[in-house]
């Protein structure tokens, strides 16, 4: 991580209203995303509506799943390296 997004992260753990702006941006950018996917789908004679968007929560986690939040991607011997470029570490998912 480079310095000025230590920083930013910093200011947004300290400043309340600052991170408040931030999500409304996040949530904005969230919503112009999914009309612009509707748009487009409407377009090419796809019905889609704001509701199909929305993940239905599961109790239950998928083997997929398990594997990406652990650290695979699920695909055959999933293993993860650990190399820098540039001095900055970076993780190869393979």
């Amino acid at each position: 991580m480079t310095e000025n997004m230590k920083a930013f992260n910093e200011a947004l753990s300290q400043d309340e209203d600052l991170r408040r702006e931030f999500g409304e941006l996040l949530e904005s950018l969230r919503t112009s995303r999914m009309e612009a996917i509707l748009g487009f789908a409407e377009s090419h004679g796809l019905t889609l509506a704001a509701e199909d968007f929305v993940r239905e929560p599961s109790a239950e986690i998928s083997e997929e799943e398990l594997k990406v939040v652990t650290g695979g991607m699920g695909l055959p011997g999933d293993q993860c390296s650990l190399f820098g470029a540039d001095d900055e570490p970076m993780i190869l998912w393979y």
